[in-house]
């Protein structure tokens, strides 16, 4: 992975590449980091689409609270994350969100739901464990 490259699904193989770390950033942020590249999660100018960067960015900076997103329980180990810098959206499987092999990930409208019950658009539900 290098900077630049952009998120996208693909089946579970176990590799480093496919694993992230969550650094926990204060009140349910976190930036998201890849363990292999230790690149992060962000948003590129007014992109959808979401691609690596460098972690080591200044706090206060926008670019920085565009690689945070808040996570809102959907169930066990089952989240929706949500972009810090615009609330509204959420991290999403892009083109119909069949989660198939080189499906992109971006952000879209938020359409979580309010429980486990009603979980949501099945498209921004990511299991960590």
């Amino acid at each position: 992975s290098r900077p630049g490259q952009l998120l996208q699904v693909f089946h579970c193989v176990s590799g480093t590449n496919q694993l992230w770390f969550f650094d926990d950033q204060g009140n349910g942020y976190f930036q998201i980091r890849n363990v292999k590249s230790h690149l992060c999660f962000e948003l590129p100018s007014l992109s959808t689409r979401i691609e690596q960067a460098s972690c080591v960015i200044p706090f206060d900076t926008e670019q920085y609270r565009i690689q945070v997103v808040f996570t809102t329980p959907a169930g066990q180990n089952v989240f929706g994350l949500v972009n810090k810098a615009f609330p509204d959206q959420c991290l999403t499987i892009l083109n119909g969100g069949a989660p198939v092999d080189n499906a992109p990930i971006g952000l879209a409208a938020c359409q979580l739901g309010t429980s486990v019950v009603n979980p949501g658009n099945a498209a921004q539900l990511w299991a960590l464990g």
